[in-house]
């Protein structure tokens, strides 16, 4: 499934072109190009935020469409750190999101353009994830001197980022280290050669492991999908409802605080640190929801393992 429908597209191009102002980041704008190394993360030239006090927010944009953000600043990091790998969408919001969860690991933000073709053709070669980790590490000891080395490792996704995350977990050294899988309204496959709405199990192999072994406690597999119906490929209600029967887990009303005043719960499943969140909503705004939602719905799921 290569490319997402004109509905979510326009969702999609909606959020890259938006940038709201980031929250809690307190910092001097300088140039260090060279001395941050992140063509390493995409190349071009690039704005860089460095704090002078080790617990202050560290970060930096490059014009690539990555940020790299040490919340906690220099002092967090000092005896290593976990990184949470994000997916798709507009940085700095994704960055608010991140900082309302409290959160206090490494944070990389890739985007790689409209629809998971992209995102699945960088990560279908099996030391794609290895190269990016090395760049990201790189990058921290630049921003940070004396940084350890990296801890547990989570990956996110909103929307067509899923591309870069289903091809990941398709290799199984990179699955074995990733700990944690966010996926916000993103998760798509193709449907089975018949004539029904019938969602590809093939397709859906990697995805299916890895929510087996966070069912079973080892892992943390935590999704959110919207009410948006997909024509020619398997909707993020199919392809959560096909995960959740296939652990034989049924969905419950939902009793929470909705995280965003236009976002209603449709309906909750959860086993060991396998979760799927279920929101009303059809329209591209719906689907933007999730991203805004990061912070309130997947990223506090992840605070909670890791803290």
């Amino acid at each position: 499934m290569k490319n997402l429908g004109p509905l979510l597209m326009l969702a999609a191009l909606i959020i890259l072109v938006a940038r709201p102002a980031h929250a809690g980041v307190s910092e001097e704008v300088v140039d260090v190009a060279q001395r941050a190394g992140v063509e390493a993360l995409g190349g071009g030239a690039l704005s860089a935020s460095v704090s002078a006090e080790n617990h202050r927010p560290v970060r930096t944009v490059t014009l690539a469409g990555r940020l790299v953000a040490v919340p906690r600043g220099c002092a967090s990091v000092e005896r290593g750190y976990d990184a949470v790998v994000h997916f798709h969408g507009a940085p700095s919001a994704v960055e608010s999101a991140y900082a309302r969860s409290g959160l206090s690991a490494v944070l990389l933000v890739i985007n790689l353009g409209l629809g998971s073709g992209p995102y699945e053709n960088r990560f279908q070669d099996p030391e794609a994830l290895d190269r990016q980790l090395a760049a990201l590490d790189r990058v921290v000891k630049k921003l940070c001197p004396g940084s350890g080395n990296m801890n547990r490792l989570a990956l996110s996704a909103w929307s067509a980022g899923y591309g870069a995350i289903i091809r990941i977990l398709g290799h199984e050294s990179a699955a074995n280290r990733v700990d944690a899988v966010l996926l916000s309204d993103g998760m798509h496959a193709a449907f089975e050669p018949v004539g029904v709405r019938q969602v590809s199990a093939v397709h859906m192999e990697s995805f299916t492991r890895f929510a087996e072994r966070a069912a079973a406690g080892e892992k943390l597999f935590a999704i959110t999908h919207s009410s948006i119906v997909t024509p020619d490929y398997a909707s993020t209600t199919e392809t959560a409802s096909y995960l959740i029967e296939k652990q034989g887990i049924e969905r419950s009303e939902p009793n929470t605080v909705e995280p965003r005043p236009a976002m209603t719960s449709t309906s909750r499943a959860s086993r060991g640190g396998f979760s799927v969140a279920g929101y009303a909503g059809t329209t591209p705004e719906a689907h933007a929801d999730h991203l805004h939602a990061l912070g309130d719905t997947l990223f506090p799921l992840l605070q909670a393992r890791w803290q």
